[in-house]
């Protein structure tokens, strides 16, 4: 019986001392878990700060693209405005309105160029610059008559006795070429693996303008200096291209940027052209001036 009491009694305390353990590790896991959650919601404060003050930023941006849209819609209609009112002004005489007819502009009614004796239109001598046929043109259309102008018997299996060339040089029609690339996946018969193909070079989004469209919008952009309104228009009336001002404007800054390579180097070679021409200005300089001492002496 003792020893029984004595095994119950020794339980008891491992069971007292494997509690007080359990209460230790939860004690700790709690104040580890505490802590995280402390440091977790600080970050979220300054995460909730941030995003506070990026929108406040935001809101300022937008106010601030508000009042400059403003400004420039008023600086547009009063430059509209001035347009309006200077060509009034310079439209005006004195058949149109009460100025008198001394401020009227004088036309010139006689032609300031002497005479020349010689007679108007070509010279005699004078090279002509007449367009030649080709021999290779690219359509062929032949018209052939159908009837006798005399009798009216058909022609269709009669002998053909000669022609008469006559060639009309113009523009096909312009229309937009779209080109769909499409690179396949294979799997491999022996491995399994799939293998992708890859897409060309300079072809990057699911839908672009091609160098074409690229090369008559730097052209008209960079060399015509038209604005991006009528270079829009443009390339409507002529292509059928629907274009926005600010497509036109990355494209024409792709263009640039695609340039910036090229013109190091036109740059390079020049300033090495430029370097051997003053070496070989210099060593003729010393040649001739090495000749002239010998002929002296």
């Amino acid at each position: 019986m003792e020893a029984v009491t004595e095994t119950i009694r020794q339980l008891y305390e491992m069971i007292e001392v494997e509690d007080e353990r359990v209460h230790r590790l939860v004690a700790s896991a709690t104040r580890a878990h505490l802590q995280r959650i402390e440091q977790l919601s600080g970050r979220v404060s300054k995460l909730e700060a941030e995003l506070s003050s990026r929108v406040r930023q935001i809101h300022h941006l937008n106010q601030t693209v508000k009042e400059l849209s403003k400004q420039l819609r008023e600086a547009r209609q009063q430059t509209r405005l001035a347009r309006e009112a200077h060509l009034a002004t310079a439209l005006k005489n004195s058949q149109n309105s009460s100025l008198p007819p001394s401020t009227d502009s004088r036309k010139r009614t006689k032609s300031l160029r002497e005479q020349s004796g010689r007679k108007p239109g070509g010279q005699v001598g004078h090279k002509g610059a007449t367009r030649e046929m080709v021999e290779k043109p690219d359509h062929l259309v032949i018209h052939a008559p159908e009837s006798c102008s005399l009798c009216g018997s058909s022609l269709s299996g009669a002998e053909v006795k000669g022609s008469e060339r006559r060639q009309v040089h113009d523009l096909p029609p312009q229309k937009i070429e779209v080109i769909e690339h499409l690179a396949q996946t294979k799997v491999c018969v022996r491995c399994g693996m799939k293998n992708k193909a890859k897409f060309p070079s300079g072809i990057n989004a699911p839908v672009q303008y091609g160098k074409g469209i690229r090369s008559v919008v730097a052209y008209l952009l960079g060399y015509q200096l038209l604005p991006y309104e009528r270079c829009a228009e443009t390339m409507k009336d002529l292509f059928n291209s629907h274009l926005s001002a600010g497509t036109l404007a990355t494209i024409f800054k792709e263009c640039a940027r695609d340039l910036t390579e090229p013109l190091l180097l036109i740059k390079e070679g020049l300033r090495k052209s430029w370097e051997w021409m003053k070496l070989t200005c210099e060593l003729i300089r010393s040649r001739s001036g090495f000749t002239s001492q010998q002929r002296t002496s």
